[in-house]
């Protein structure tokens, strides 16, 4: 069978505490989505409070949003690793896992609207910040019980031992081959995955306009304050619908990840230009909000397969940790531009167009990403008959390379087929009773 990671060398693999650990980052991403989409409506309740002009009052959820995506500080310690981790545990099972993680995201967001509103109503706002910093805290657990898999020591293991091949022996040196071994600095030469970078950029900041801003719009469309945060419900089931099907979508042999990307982003485009339209009544806002929650949702789900198609496993980490980096962008300008065109036009209506123009833009750089991605390589493996006979011996790729789909020909004996070094790279095969790994014949691209 061929598989694309080892199990002998990651023996939690799609199974034991892999499940463990799926459940903290499902219960880590679903507490940080509460404090997320709270935004809304204590947006709504600051501007009661303090009275100041919308643009002024959006920067505060902005801000904090912002710091949800810049890698390292805020709640981004915990939302990019609880995404990451997956990646070293599931590979058959990954789409599944990634789907209920991350629905974990839209089952926030179905408890936020309701929850806040009571808080505030019960404690005032000060009051909802001390509970919702209590809330955060049980992030804390959710991380004692993640750990590092097998393989993620092996990537750095191998990392760290070719840059320190390259160094020199001034330390200065060594100490930049241990930062490029962290970072991978060599992704932002990628322009498929930079492209990626564009259009997540643009589809988050119309994003973060509409969840900051969605309440309050509906609240001017004449909707009352707890009808108008009850909306984040039918944000959240939209979501984590969302969010499931694109997971199972993209698992092993699944659909194209940029291919969904870009259909979600048009979709989006057009139900929200068309959303003034229909916006009048509270049915159409909540047909609204379960659009936008399911759309978005699978855009959310998105991020990890498209890092792993991109950039491959061992730089999945620092790209889905960029991904949140320039995203925090798109969250710090998208709602204070809201903001401005509202209190100098009085209406949210440009606000919804110039949300439209973001995705469609998001949706137009996802295609340009598809012409600069490498094609799917097909490559040749040769092994000897024997091995085949035995059914304790099993193949897997020691380098975890992206774009591979694998063919295997069968021959009475092992011979190599490569000429070109630079071509080459190693298979093995193990016993499972014994543990024992014998190199099988290099391979290259046919």
């Amino acid at each position: 069978m061929i598989q694309k990671y080892s199990d002998q060398r990651n023996k939690d693999l799609d199974q034991g505490w892999a499940w463990v650990i799926m459940i903290a980052a499902t219960g880590t991403i679903m507490i940080n989505a509460i404090l997320l989409y709270a935004t809304g409506v204590l947006h709504v309740a600051l501007l009661e409070k303090f009275e100041e002009d919308n643009a002024y009052t959006s920067l505060i959820g902005s801000i904090y949003s912002c710091l949800y995506s810049f890698a390292g500080i805020g709640v981004g310690l915990s939302t990019i690793p609880a995404i990451t981790v997956i990646v070293y545990f599931f590979n058959k099972k990954y789409g599944v896992a990634i789907g209920i993680v991350m629905s974990g995201a839209g089952i926030g967001t179905f408890i936020t609207g309701p929850l806040v509103q009571y808080l505030i109503m019960e404690y005032g706002l000060q009051g909802t910040f001390l509970l919702l910093a209590g809330l955060g805290g049980n992030v804390i657990v959710m991380g004692a019980l993640m750990f590092t898999s097998d393989l993620e020591h092996k990537h750095k293991r191998e990392a760290k031992l070719n840059y320190s091949k390259e160094a020199t022996t001034k330390r200065h040196c060594c100490m930049n081959c241990d930062i490029q071994n962290i970072l991978h600095f060599d992704i932002f030469l990628d322009k498929t995955f930079m492209c990626c970078c564009v259009q997540y950029c643009l589809w988050i900041m119309a994003f973060s306009i509409l969840m900051l801003h969605l309440i309050n719009y509906a609240i001017i469309q004449g909707t009352t304050n707890e009808a108008a945060a009850f909306l984040m419900v039918y944000v959240g089931i939209g979501s984590t619908i969302g969010r499931l099907i694109s997971g199972l979508s993209v698992g092993y042999n699944g659909l194209d990840p940029v291919l969904l990307n870009f259909g979600c982003n048009g979709i989006l485009a057009l139900a929200t230009a068309c959303f003034p339209f229909y916006s009048d009544k509270y049915l159409g806002q909540v047909i609204f909000a379960v659009i936008f929650g399911l759309y978005s949702g699978g855009l959310s789900t998105m991020i990890s397969p498209l890092c792993m198609d991109l950039l491959g496993a061992e730089k999945v980490a620092s790209g889905i940790g960029t991904l949140f980096f320039i995203g925090g962008v798109g969250y710090l300008a998208g709602p204070p531009v809201a903001g401005v065109i509202l209190d100098y036009r009085g209406e949210y209506k440009e606000s919804l167009y110039l949300c439209g123009c973001l995705f469609l833009l998001s949706a137009i750089f996802t295609l340009v990403t598809s012409l600069f991605r490498t094609p799917s390589t097909e490559h040749q493996i040769t092994l000897s008959l024997d091995n085949l006979k035995d059914p304790n011996f099993k193949i897997f790729d020691e380098k975890l390379l992206n774009n591979l789909n694998v063919s295997v020909e069968v021959l009475p004996v092992e011979t190599a087929i490569c000429t070109k070094e630079k071509d080459a790279h190693q298979y093995y095969v193990v016993d499972d009773k014994t543990n024992e790994q014998t190199p099988l014949t290099t391979y290259c691209a046919t």
